[in-house]
């Protein structure tokens, strides 16, 4: 398979590889490109510096946002940045994992699609692509943005591609690498895969029963749960060796995400209101949730939980101080949360009660009464002990001191 880069100028080329006891934490890559025809597309040497490249007419300017890299440093870093493709691995793979277009048509890295708008690549493939070849169709790719740290090589080697509408996605996360797919002339394929080392930004695989090679930079390595973890940026030039893969810095992709797929339920500064969970983002807005963590009151709040004789019926942020609290005397239903203010048993002081037809409807310590209104349960109160004496005992000692006051005074007489 043609090579559209030599990795002879890498630290990670020839690098020497521990004894074979050393243990390895085992890992699946997953790696997605089409093999290149003949003459066009990634592999070829007429795409990265090769010896086509000056016959080359310009291509149109590129539509970036975000970091811009200087020209000379972008293509001094592809010069050691490895297009991969797989060789062997088994058949299948997620269809999440599609080929980059560049503007020739021909394939030149491969990309992940994040959202309905959004697809993820390495850094260094987004100089002059069109699309996404998704399932056969074209879907145009209208901007790209390097990650902002990205200055050649695998550390931060990522990009945020907004697309047109597409129905494939994908979950991102941050698990140990145990997946790769790749999709050699259309059809994706699962290569294994085994972490040999570990950087703060990267991780370093050892391939296992296959390897990558030409096209699959951008693909994506997986989680045994099947998120994207990392996406491939650099490897063997002779597509046989160790394959270096960049950690997905999960907090700027989201955020970069929302400008174009809207807002998620996972933490990316905007609000999604229509999670099975209340949105992290949401803090503050219309979610279902009231929270006391806002400078003004948080909409999912009731309005009446500030002091004004009445207590809130809604959900407050912080206790209502106009309520009185459950089986305390009341003088009015407006400050029982429940709405009831009455007397237990008829005769006592009236109390913040609530109407029950059975137990279950007072919670725990406390039943439904004979006046179909909660009251807390006798059986609950706590047993004398100790100093503790029942009202026989007072009794009996009131008697006594009656009898000793009695004596005193006649001997006084």
């Amino acid at each position: 398979m043609g090579r559209a880069n030599s990795f002879v100028n890498s630290r990670f080329y020839g690098r020497s590889r521990p004894p074979k006891s050393a243990p390895l934490i085992s890992a699946i890559v997953v790696l997605s490109a089409r093999c290149p025809s003949s003459g066009t597309g990634v592999g070829n040497e007429d795409r990265h510096g090769g010896s086509n490249r000056a016959a080359r007419t310009q291509a149109p300017e590129r539509r970036r946002v975000g970091a811009v890299v200087e020209e000379d440093a972008r293509v001094s870093a592809l010069a050691s940045l490895l297009l991969l493709g797989v060789i062997g691995g088994q058949p299948g793979g997620p269809e999440f994992v599609v080929p980059l277009l560049g503007r020739d048509g021909g394939v030149q890295c491969t990309a992940v699609l994040l959202g309905a708008h959004t697809a993820i690549t390495a850094a260094h493939c987004v100089d002059d692509v069109s699309a996404l070849d998704v399932s056969g169709a074209a879907v145009e790719v209208l901007t790209a943005t390097a990650h902002p740290r990205w200055v050649g090589g695998a550390d931060f080697d990522l990009a945020l591609l907004s697309t047109g509408a597409h129905q494939v996605t994908s979950r991102l996360g941050s698990a140990r690498p145990a997946l790769a797919v790749g999709a050699a002339e259309g059809r994706r394929a699962t290569l294994g895969a085994s972490v040999r080392s570990e950087s703060v930004t990267s991780w370093t695989l050892e391939t296992d029963g296959g390897f990558a090679c030409g096209g699959d930079s951008g693909g994506a390595v997986l989680a045994a749960d099947g998120d994207v973890v990392a996406l491939i940026s650099r490897g063997d030039a002779q597509c046989a060796g160790d394959v270096v893969v960049t950690k997905l810095d999960l907090d700027w992709l989201r955020r970069a995400a929302v400008r174009f797929d809207g807002a998620s339920c996972e933490v990316d500064g905007a609000c999604a209101t229509s999670c099975p969970a209340p949105d992290p983002d949401c803090a503050c807005a219309a979610d279902g949730a009231c929270s006391a963590s806002c400078a003004d009151v948080d909409p999912d709040c009731a309005r009446d939980c500030g002091v004004d004789g009445v207590c809130s019926t809604g959900p407050c942020a912080r206790r209502d101080v106009d309520c009185a609290d459950e089986f305390n005397t009341c003088d009015s239903a407006l400050r029982c949360q429940h709405r009831r203010c009455a007397s237990i048993d008829g005769a006592a002081p009236p109390v913040c009660t609530q109407a029950c037809a059975v137990d279950a409807d007072c919670g725990t310590g406390a039943t439904c009464g004979p006046r179909a209104v909660c009251q807390l349960d006798e059986r609950e109160a706590p047993t004398p002990s100790g100093c503790a004496v029942s009202g026989e005992t007072l009794l009996w000692l009131a008697a006594l001191l009656l009898r000793l006051r009695t004596r005193k005074r006649r001997c006084d007489v």
